[in-house]
Protein backbone atom coordinates (compact mmCIF):
# COMPACT_ATOMS: atom_id res chain seq x y z
CA UNK A 1 0.00 0.00 0.00
CA UNK A 2 1.51 3.42 -0.92
CA UNK A 3 1.80 5.78 1.94
CA UNK A 4 -0.88 8.13 -0.23
CA UNK A 5 -3.33 6.45 0.36
CA UNK A 6 -2.79 3.99 3.30
CA UNK A 7 -4.57 5.80 5.90
CA UNK A 8 -7.51 5.60 3.84
CA UNK A 9 -6.79 2.06 2.38
CA UNK A 10 -6.42 0.85 6.35
CA UNK A 11 -9.67 2.68 7.63
CA UNK A 12 -11.59 1.20 4.61
CA UNK A 13 -10.17 -2.46 5.22
CA UNK A 14 -10.76 -2.34 9.36
CA UNK A 15 -14.53 -0.75 8.50
CA UNK A 16 -15.13 -3.14 6.44
CA UNK A 17 -13.73 -5.85 8.62
CA UNK A 18 -15.55 -4.40 11.95
CA UNK A 19 -19.40 -4.55 10.37
CA UNK A 20 -19.47 -0.78 9.74
CA UNK A 21 -21.24 0.70 6.93
CA UNK A 22 -19.68 3.58 5.12
CA UNK A 23 -21.01 7.05 4.02
CA UNK A 24 -18.54 9.66 2.59
CA UNK A 25 -15.78 9.82 5.35
CA UNK A 26 -17.73 8.30 8.14
CA UNK A 27 -18.07 4.91 9.42
CA UNK A 28 -21.40 3.90 11.46
CA UNK A 29 -21.35 1.12 13.68
CA UNK A 30 -25.20 0.21 15.25
CA UNK A 31 -24.61 0.36 19.68
CA UNK A 32 -27.79 -0.77 22.08
CA UNK A 33 -29.29 2.71 22.20
CA UNK A 34 -26.64 4.52 20.19
CA UNK A 35 -24.84 5.04 17.01
CA UNK A 36 -20.77 5.26 17.01
CA UNK A 37 -19.84 7.35 14.18
CA UNK A 38 -16.11 7.40 13.17
CA UNK A 39 -15.01 10.12 11.30
CA UNK A 40 -11.43 10.46 9.10
CA UNK A 41 -11.51 14.19 8.59
CA UNK A 42 -8.42 15.17 6.48
CA UNK A 43 -6.71 18.45 7.29
CA UNK A 44 -6.78 21.75 5.15
CA UNK A 45 -3.18 22.48 6.25
CA UNK A 46 -1.54 19.40 4.60
CA UNK A 47 -1.58 16.05 3.93
CA UNK A 48 -2.28 14.39 7.18
CA UNK A 49 -6.11 13.23 9.16
CA UNK A 50 -7.68 13.43 12.39
CA UNK A 51 -10.15 10.86 13.75
CA UNK A 52 -13.59 11.97 15.08
CA UNK A 53 -15.17 9.62 17.11
CA UNK A 54 -18.61 10.52 18.10
CA UNK A 55 -22.13 9.17 19.04
CA UNK A 56 -25.62 9.52 18.27
CA UNK A 57 -27.96 8.54 20.97
CA UNK A 58 -31.13 7.20 19.45
CA UNK A 59 -33.18 8.49 22.34
CA UNK A 60 -32.49 11.81 21.08
CA UNK A 61 -33.17 11.52 17.65
CA UNK A 62 -33.39 8.97 14.52
CA UNK A 63 -31.15 9.90 12.41
CA UNK A 64 -28.90 6.51 10.54
CA UNK A 65 -26.28 8.45 8.96
CA UNK A 66 -25.69 11.94 10.88
CA UNK A 67 -22.08 13.99 10.38
CA UNK A 68 -19.82 13.70 13.43
CA UNK A 69 -20.19 17.29 14.23
CA UNK A 70 -24.49 17.24 14.60
CA UNK A 71 -23.82 13.59 16.81
CA UNK A 72 -24.79 14.29 20.78
CA UNK A 73 -21.51 13.45 21.81
CA UNK A 74 -18.17 14.22 20.27
CA UNK A 75 -14.65 13.40 20.54
CA UNK A 76 -11.14 12.36 18.97
CA UNK A 77 -9.65 9.41 18.98
CA UNK A 78 -6.27 10.59 20.93
CA UNK A 79 -8.86 11.54 24.28
CA UNK A 80 -10.29 8.24 24.11
CA UNK A 81 -7.40 5.52 23.49
CA UNK A 82 -3.60 5.83 23.99
CA UNK A 83 -2.79 5.69 20.62
CA UNK A 84 -0.38 9.08 20.74
CA UNK A 85 2.71 6.64 19.43
CA UNK A 86 0.78 5.78 16.03
CA UNK A 87 -0.54 9.25 15.22
CA UNK A 88 1.98 10.08 13.25
CA UNK A 89 0.76 7.32 10.86
CA UNK A 90 -1.89 9.50 9.97
CA UNK A 91 0.55 12.62 8.81
CA UNK A 92 1.29 11.68 5.58
CA UNK A 93 4.24 14.49 5.35
CA UNK A 94 6.14 12.31 7.89
CA UNK A 95 8.24 10.37 6.00
CA UNK A 96 7.71 6.37 7.40
CA UNK A 97 8.47 3.26 5.80
CA UNK A 98 5.42 1.95 4.66
CA UNK A 99 5.23 -1.48 6.42
CA UNK A 100 6.02 0.62 9.44
CA UNK A 101 2.93 3.10 8.45
CA UNK A 102 0.85 -0.79 8.04
CA UNK A 103 1.99 -1.71 11.11
CA UNK A 104 1.07 1.84 13.41
CA UNK A 105 -2.41 2.08 11.58
CA UNK A 106 -3.29 -1.46 12.48
CA UNK A 107 -2.28 -0.61 15.87
CA UNK A 108 -4.29 2.96 16.19
CA UNK A 109 -7.41 0.47 14.72
CA UNK A 110 -6.82 -1.73 17.13
CA UNK A 111 -7.27 0.56 20.17
CA UNK A 112 -9.96 2.37 18.28
CA UNK A 113 -11.83 -0.61 18.29
CA UNK A 114 -11.35 -1.68 21.76
CA UNK A 115 -12.31 1.79 22.89
CA UNK A 116 -15.62 1.69 20.83
CA UNK A 117 -16.49 -2.40 22.03
CA UNK A 118 -16.88 -0.54 25.31
CA UNK A 119 -18.82 2.65 24.06
CA UNK A 120 -21.76 1.46 22.76
CA UNK A 121 -24.33 2.70 25.17
CA UNK A 122 -25.42 5.10 26.76
CA UNK A 123 -25.07 3.59 30.13
CA UNK A 124 -21.65 3.05 28.80
CA UNK A 125 -20.94 6.68 27.64
CA UNK A 126 -22.06 7.98 31.17
CA UNK A 127 -19.74 5.51 33.17
CA UNK A 128 -16.62 6.93 30.74
CA UNK A 129 -17.45 10.42 31.79
CA UNK A 130 -17.97 10.14 35.76
CA UNK A 131 -14.77 8.31 35.28
CA UNK A 132 -13.18 11.91 34.01
CA UNK A 133 -13.66 11.64 30.22
CA UNK A 134 -14.58 15.19 29.31
CA UNK A 135 -16.12 14.91 25.16
CA UNK A 136 -18.25 17.58 23.59
CA UNK A 137 -21.60 17.01 24.76
CA UNK A 138 -24.93 18.90 23.82
CA UNK A 139 -27.32 20.15 26.80
CA UNK A 140 -29.85 17.64 25.66
CA UNK A 141 -27.39 14.40 25.98
CA UNK A 142 -25.88 15.93 29.58
CA UNK A 143 -29.79 15.63 30.38
CA UNK A 144 -30.40 12.10 29.56
CA UNK A 145 -26.84 11.13 31.21
CA UNK A 146 -28.24 12.77 34.58
CA UNK A 147 -31.36 10.82 34.22
CA UNK A 148 -29.33 7.27 33.22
Amino acid sequence: MANHDAVKTAFARWGSEHGYRKKSTRWYLDGDDVLVVVDLQKSQYGRAYYVNVAFWLRELGDDPSPPENRCHVRTRLEKIANVEDELPALNLEIDIPVERRERMLESLLAHLDDRVTVLRSVRSLKNAMEAGWNPVTVPAARQLFAQT
